[in-house]
Formats: structure tokens, sequence, C-alpha cells
């Protein structure tokens, strides 16, 4: 999917996300990918707040990672701007993070593209106007983007 979206339809889209990543407790990663002010970290914060976090949601740019528990699972949020290199972000443990269950918000995953998992669901914004983005919703499979439905969207 690829589609100018205001922003009350952005949030539609980001609450059938949400939905779709409740389903069940598969490993999931959501890649989120724009230039800054686009509406990254408003995504992150809207996702973890449908999964059920409490509490205040923020980037975690100086960090690069914050950890959500929600009990039976855990929200990773990583903020990607700052990394100098590959190394920075396995250093802090980044593999370890991938498994059944952990849901992955990675914003900035296009600064290191060679690290995002496989079956990724890529989320990327553009500015348009004041009061809507350019959306595009995608995989990767084998180099190539194949453009996604979110309302048929099954993580894999």
């Amino acid at each position: 999917m690829k589609k100018i979206l205001n922003f009350e339809q952005i949030d539609n889209l980001v609450d059938e996300l949400s939905e779709k990543i409740l389903k069940d407790y598969k490993f999931k990663s959501i890649a989120l990918i724009g230039d800054l002010g686009v509406g990254k970290t408003y995504i992150s914060k809207r996702i973890c707040k449908n999964l059920g976090v409490k509490g205040n949601v923020k980037s975690p740019t100086f960090t690069y990672l914050l950890e959500y528990d929600l009990g039976d699972r855990k929200v990773v949020h990583f903020d990607l701007y700052r990394l100098s290199n590959i190394d920075e972000l396995y250093e802090i443990g980044y593999e370890d993070y991938i498994e059944d269950g952990n849901i992955f918000l990675i914003e900035w995953a296009n600064n290191v593209p060679e690290a995002i998992p496989e079956n990724t669901l890529y989320f990327s914004l553009e500015h348009n106007d004041e009061t809507s983005r350019i959306v595009s919703v995608y995989e990767i499979k084998d180099g190539e983007v194949i453009y996604v439905d979110i309302n048929n969207y099954n993580f894999n």
C-alpha cells in the first residue's frame, strides 16, 4: 500500500496493525522509516498504547532501546538515529531480543538495513502537507519491495 492519508486515517491504520500484532505470540518486527518529524515516534507510541503499555512511551534516541513489559511478551522499541555503526547495535544485545512473543518497533530502520529481521513489516512515512503523509506499508522479500494491504496482512 502506498497512499496519501490524513492523520485520522493513519491512526486507523495503526490501530488495525495493532490488532494484527495481538493475534498470536510470534515474533513481530515493524520498521518505521521517514524523516525527522514525520511521525515515527507518534506511531510507536500509539502501537504501544494499543498493546497495553502503561505510562509514558518515549523515543529511546539516546539509549537506543527501551523495553515495555506486557506480562506475556515485551515491546522492544529501538531508535537507530544516532547509531554510528552496526556493532553498536549488537553490543546492546539486539539479537537477544529476537524471540517468540517479542515485538520490535524499529525507528530509523533504514540506517542499518542489514540488521533488520526477516519478515519485518515496513511502515514508511513522507511529508505531504500539514494534515497528511504519504504512507507506504510493505515487506522486503529477496530484495524486492512488496506493498501489502494491512487488512489482508498476516505476520509470518
